[in-house]
């Protein structure tokens, strides 16, 4: 490629250089991020830092992306890390002419083995799937996405409030499906992303004293534009008091996966959400509905995730099973068990009881 700059007689490869110390800066910011899906559960981030700053050292000097970039294994986690890397070097302030001219060069072999890792075969990603690690490419997708879309959710509902100017009503009734669409798409690739964990970091170690009227506030507040998009009454029974202990974080990812599934069921009346205390210190949760209904037969099925479904029959919960599948499997570690209760055109109510731990 050419990118040896002359200085005073001699030369020195500027770019690696420039390279290496981009490569440093986006370890070391690496090293300094808590640890998180994927990266935690399926990917060795820094060797594969590694495998592609070889990639680009060997571009740089000539060999062609495509060959080069045969040793990078996970397509999806070194894209975003091409990403990261080119912020890395905009951000670098290199003014000087050498300096810039060797970064645009950098930025173009990134290029090239950015095209090289998009243009496989078309049955690549047939083929992928089928590997044993497949879900990890699952849980990659579902990263990258879960970012934009929570943008799209946010923005959405600001300007739906009326935040950034006024609204007409059809603006403010096309924000609430957009706002619908975003929040079911985030909720799924959290739901991957989660499944790929295999159980992992799904639930607070320790129980810990909590807010209820907290964790409902945060379930409403995400699922009211939903509601209100819907002409559905969602109400919420709080107790009487409001401090508990348990696991705050679980319990509001449970009552937002089952309340959401519930007003994507409903065409008309109300879901509630609320709680019930039970002898012996323990605690009732439920989410119910005006909804369809489930049949016997669909119900056998329900917590399956990634089941194939008759398309025919919309008395499927989800496409997919994730969301249901989620909030049983937290439940389960808190140590109860998702109970369905259902009759067809007349609703369903899901609902699970906990024992209150006691916090030390």
């Amino acid at each position: 490629m050419g990118l040896l700059v002359e200085r005073g007689g001699g030369s020195t490869s500027v770019a690696p250089s420039i390279l290496r110390n981009a490569v440093a800066d986006l370890a070391a910011t690496l090293d300094r991020t808590p640890a998180s899906p994927p990266e935690m559960v399926y990917a060795d981030v820094r060797d594969e830092l590694s495998r592609l700053h070889g990639v680009l050292e060997a571009v740089l000097a000539g060999a062609d992306a495509s060959e080069a970039a045969a040793p990078l294994g996970r397509p999806v986690l070194t894209q975003r890390l091409i990403a990261a890397l080119r912020k890395t070097l905009l951000a670098g302030g290199n003014v000087q002419s050498d300096q810039a001219r060797d970064t645009l060069a950098i930025l173009r072999c990134l290029e090239d083995v950015h095209d090289a890792l998009s243009s496989g075969d078309p049955d690549e990603l047939q083929a992928r799937l089928s590997e044993p690690d497949a879900f990890e490419l699952l849980a990659e997708i579902a990263h990258d996405l879960r970012s934009p879309l929570s943008s799209i959710l946010f923005l959405s509902e600001t300007l739906r409030g009326g935040t950034s100017g006024e609204v007409n009503q059809v603006q403010h009734s096309q924000l609430g499906l957009i706002y619908g669409a975003a929040f079911g798409l985030t909720s799924l690739a959290s739901d991957i992303m989660d499944l790929a964990g295999r159980g992992e970091g799904l639930i607070e170690a320790e129980p810990v004293p909590f807010s209820l009227g907290e964790v409902f506030q945060g379930v409403e507040r995400m699922l009211q534009p939903l509601a209100e998009e819907k002409k559905l009454d969602l109400t919420f029974h709080r107790p009487e008091y409001d401090r508990t202990a348990g696991h705050p974080h679980a319990l509001g990812r449970i009552l937002l996966n089952l309340t959401s599934n519930a007003l994507k069921f409903t065409e008309r009346g109300c879901v509630e959400v609320g709680v019930n205390p039970k002898p012996m210190g323990r605690m009732e949760y439920f989410v119910q509905d005006t909804g369809r209904g489930i049949p016997d037969e669909v119900r056998r099925e329900l917590f399956q995730s990634f089941k194939k479904r008759d398309t025919q029959d919309r008395h499927f919960f989800s496409s997919s099973g994730v969301g249901l599948s989620i909030a049983r499997r937290l439940i389960r570690a808190m140590g109860s068990d998702l109970e369905v209760t259902s009759v067809v055109n007349v609703g369903t109510r899901f609902s699970f009881v906990v024992q209150v731990p006691r916090v030390r």
